[in-house]
């Protein structure tokens, strides 16, 4: 079924639409068995690298995001420690172009078989790529199926891993230096340096980046340059943070120049030079507020659902939203707790029915909604 994007400016555009696989559920329920079966052979056969994160067990975007950002704050604190700031600290981005779409079947099958992957495995997975057909739906009207050649389907349970086996062979480190941390997730890569000065902070990223690249040629596989992003960190009393981003160096990759922001987003995580998390928070409590007002109108003071249900929403749909990988970016900043608590009290408001004057204390007692900071306390461990 092929569904307009909103938003878009021109709909002329195959990429202003999504198209999304219509399968059956049982194929969906044997995917889901071989990918867990997978994920279990890749770790015995090695097929992947500890950097590579998602699709296996215990190894979430949570994950990547607390090996990225761990690195990150122990250089912020170590610069802060010095009265020089010897350190420079940067963090480039990248997203491999097409993903799931550029891996080649028969390539696929020889990188298995080089891992000693098991064979019945591997020879499920090539009738698993095998002899599809494709109908495309769009404005009500279906085409017949017509047969096609096929990559990994969007939205397999089975396509993350064995993209992960795949692109192995590009994201693989081939040592392992202190000062630098590569992290993906799937096909999220994020590469850390930290270095004497930023141009050399540059030159290892580029460095490492053409590595990935030269690799990533043999499979098919490049990042794509629009969405590469590139963030210097200094602590908050730095006095370079006054600089403009202009004065540093420039970053090439290839024939592309990538421009430094003051924050990038990584994982659905606003990441920013000093690591305050304040513009997140505040992107949060939006992303709170929509799903509250996607749900207002189920709670009325005369009727709707009782305040049981409302509570029930609130903890399973509303503050999930919110706190979206909170361990990685929760540290306990006042001005972030109030940022979120605007949300929050907005929250109790519509379980409970309450009008604005009631004492915001007894507001949470009646929702029964957890104390913000000991909420994202609990989440961390």
């Amino acid at each position: 079924m092929v569904i307009p994007k909103p938003g878009k400016k021109s709909y002329l555009l195959p990429k202003s639409y999504q198209p999304i696989s219509l399968l059956s559920c049982f194929g969906k329920l044997l995917e889901t068995i071989i990918a867990k079966r997978l994920a279990q052979a890749t770790q015995m056969c090695g097929a992947t690298h500890p950097s590579q994160t998602g699709a296996q067990a215990e190894n979430s975007a949570v994950d990547a995001l607390l090996q990225t950002i761990d690195p990150i704050a122990k250089a912020i604190s170590q610069m802060n420690a010095s009265n020089k700031f010897p350190l420079r600290l940067a963090v480039l981005t990248h997203d491999i172009e097409g993903a799931f779409n550029q891996v080649h079947p028969a390539t696929l099958r020889e990188v298995m078989l080089q891992r000693r992957m098991p064979l019945y495995l591997t020879n499920w997975v090539i009738a698993f790529n095998r002899d599809r057909k494709l109908a495309f739906g769009f404005d009500q009207h279906t085409e017949k199926p017509q047969p096609y050649e096929c990559s990994l389907p969007q939205g397999s349970h089975i396509s993350p891993i064995l993209f992960l086996i795949y692109s192995n062979a590009m994201l693989e480190n081939q040592h392992h230096p202190s000062d630098a941390t590569d992290t993906s997730y799937v096909d999220d890569v994020c590469m850390v340096q930290i270095s004497p000065t930023v141009s050399r902070a540059n030159i290892l990223l580029e460095e490492r980046t053409g590595q990935h690249l030269q690799r990533g040629s043999r499979l098919g596989l490049t990042f794509a340059p629009p969405k590469t992003e590139l963030l210097y960190c200094l602590p908050l009393t730095s006095k370079d943070k006054n600089k403009s981003l202009a004065s540093h160096p420039p970053l090439r990759i290839g024939n592309n120049t990538i421009t430094a922001t003051r924050q990038i987003k990584y994982l659905g995580v606003f990441i920013n030079e000093s690591l305050s998390f304040l513009h997140h928070a505040t992107m949060a409590t939006a992303k709170g507020n929509k799903t509250l007002g996607s749900l207002g109108f189920l709670r009325h003071r005369s009727h709707g659902i009782p305040a049981h249900i409302a509570h029930h929403l609130a903890m399973t749909v509303i503050l999930p939203t919110m706190f979206w990988a909170s361990p990685a970016w929760w540290t306990g900043t006042p001005m972030v707790t109030a940022t979120l608590s605007t949300t929050d009290n907005s929250i109790a408001r519509w379980i409970t029915g309450l009008p604005l004057y009631n004492r915001i204390s007894n507001l949470l007692i009646l929702a029964q909604l957890p104390p913000l900071e000991a909420y994202l306390n609990y989440l961390s461990l």
